[in-house]
């Protein structure tokens, strides 16, 4: 099955709001309540392009002053979760996939919230794919988006927004069989495949 986004709301303790304002709540933590009135006005933004937070350089927060001259205090980090200590290797796993035409599997990482994975497929033909995840404590059905197109190939990283299984669906859309060779690098517990089917 292809998943597709959707605009719909669900209601939940806080009353109805839109899977956008959930995705919010979930990955910012904060809590706002809504009204019915105000959820049946809430419009769902616009996609953001990626490439544009990516290019755009984050403000630095100040220095504090020095303790006593010649002793120079670190400017504090705006977000803590840039640094990932860990007393386990990187993880490292390559599997191939092989999909007859018209077949489409989905393969997942299993992933903590913030932690990181480098990841690159390839294949001889193109595919369709969708790179997408679900959060492990969230409603049925709901899922993010990172990327999704029709390829040979993709590459990048991943820092997890949320606890879950990340990764990807693949549709083999051309006449010939195909194999594709991920490989992952990174923090994630397992590779695992949850879906495999022949249209």
């Amino acid at each position: 099955m292809i998943h597709k986004p959707t605009s719909h709301k669900f209601t939940t303790l806080l009353g109805p709001i839109s899977i956008a304002k959930f995705a919010s709540l979930l990955l910012t933590g904060m809590v706002i309540i809504m009204t019915a009135a105000e959820a049946a006005t809430e419009k769902v933004s616009p996609a953001i392009d990626s490439s544009t937070l990516l290019n755009k350089e984050p403000q630095l927060l100040p220095q504090p002053p020095e303790e006593f001259p010649g002793k120079a205090v670190p400017a504090p980090l705006r977000d803590p979760a840039v640094i990932q200590q860990s007393d386990k290797p990187v993880l490292h796993t390559v599997i191939n996939v092989k999909l007859e035409s018209l077949e489409e599997v989905e393969i997942k990482s299993v992933l903590a919230a913030h932690k990181v994975i480098f990841y690159s497929w390839s294949t001889s033909e193109e595919v369709y794919y969708d790179f997408h995840a679900e959060p492990a404590m969230g409603p049925e059905g709901y899922f993010v988006r990172y990327a999704e197109g029709e390829s040979m190939k993709d590459s990048g990283s991943l820092v997890a927004p949320f606890t879950g299984h990340h990764g990807w669906y693949w549709l083999n859309i051309s006449e010939k069989s195909v194999t594709i060779r991920l490989q992952v690098d990174g923090y994630h517990k397992e590779l695992i495949e949850v879906f495999r089917n022949k249209r």
